[in-house]
C-alpha cells in the first residue's frame, strides 16, 4: 500500500507573508508543502490560543505533519507541538528557550518596555529590517521589502510582546533547529544543540534556499548531511 505523504507546514517571520519560501521546492512524492500565514490576533490574545487557532488550519492529521517555523514562526511551532504530536518540528534562525537570548534582547526582556519597543520599530524601517532580518546590504532589504508588503501593525505590536514574553525555561525535546553562523539577531554562541548553515544570516529563508532544498527533506527523514558541518 502506498504510503501517504509528509505535510510540511511552513511558518513565515514575525509579520512576513509566506512568499518569503518562495524559493524552497519541498514537494514531492513523498513530501507536500503548505503555508500556515499569519493573521490578525484576538484583543488579549495569549500566544497558546493563538496557535490553538492555527493549529485549526492545519488539513491533515498532524501526526503525519511536519511544522517548519523560522524566527518567531519558530516560537509558534514550538507552542504549537505542545497542542499536538507532529512528526517533526524544525526550527530555523529562532530560539528554544530564553537561555538561548542575546544580552541585549534580555535586557530589553527584563525593561518589560514593550509598547516603547515596538512602536519605535514601527517608525523605524530600517531598525524594524535590522530586528527581522539582522543587519543586511542594500540588496538584501529591498528583497525583503517585498515580504512585509501590507505589513500589520497591530500584529507586529502583539508579536513583540508575546516574543518578549515567552518563558520558555526549557528546550522541547526532538527539535530540529537549523541556524545560520552569521545570524545577528539570535547570536550563535547562544544557541545549543543546532546545525549551522555556513554564512547564513538571520536571513536565512531566501538567500540560502538552494542548502534547504538540497539538505531539509534528508534531515526530516533522519539522515545525516551529506557534508561536512559543524553541529554545536
Amino acid at each position: 500500500m502506498r504510503q501517504p505523504k509528509t505535510q510540511i507546514y511552513l511558518i513565515p517571520y514575525m509579520g512576513l507573508s509566506v512568499d518569503i519560501f518562495e524559493g524552497l521546492v519541498l514537494t514531492n512524492k513523498e513530501f507536500k508543502q503548505w503555508y500556515l500565514p499569519w493573521f490578525s490576533p484576538l484583543n488579549g490574545e495569549t500566544i497558546s490560543a493563538y496557535a490553538a487557532r492555527m493549529l485549526s488550519k492545519i488539513k491533515h492529521p498532524t501526526e503525519r505533519c511536519v511544522i517548519v517555523g523560522a524566527g518567531f514562526g519558530g516560537v509558534m511551532a514550538q507552542e504549537m507541538s505542545k497542542q499536538a504530536q507532529f512528526k517533526k518540528i524544525v526550527i530555523i534562525a529562532s530560539f528554544k528557550s530564553v537561555h538561548e537570548l542575546s544580552a541585549r534582547m534580555k535586557r530589553m526582556l527584563v525593561a518589560r518596555q514593550f509598547d516603547f519597543i515596538a512602536n519605535k520599530l514601527l517608525d523605524d524601517d530600517n531598525l524594524r529590517t535590522e530586528f527581522l532580518i539582522g543587519r543586511a546590504g542594500l540588496k538584501a532589504k529591498q528583497r525583503f521589502a517585498r515580504y512585509t508588503f501590507n505589513f500589520d501593525k497591530a500584529f507586529f505590536k502583539w508579536a513583540v510582546m508575546q516574543l518578549f514574553t515567552w518563558h520558555q525555561k526549557e528546550p522541547l525535546k526532538d527539535i530540529i533547529h537549523i541556524h545560520g553562523a552569521k545570524v545577528g539577531v539570535i547570536p550563535i554562541i547562544n544557541i545549543k544543540n543546532c546545525i549551522v548553515v555556513p554564512g547564513g544570516t538571520h536571513a536565512i529563508i531566501p538567500l540560502k534556499s538552494d542548502w534547504f532544498n538540497e539538505h531539509l527533506l534528508n534531515l526530516i527523514k533522519g539522515n545525516p548531511l551529506q557534508y561536512e558541518y559543524e553541529k554545536i
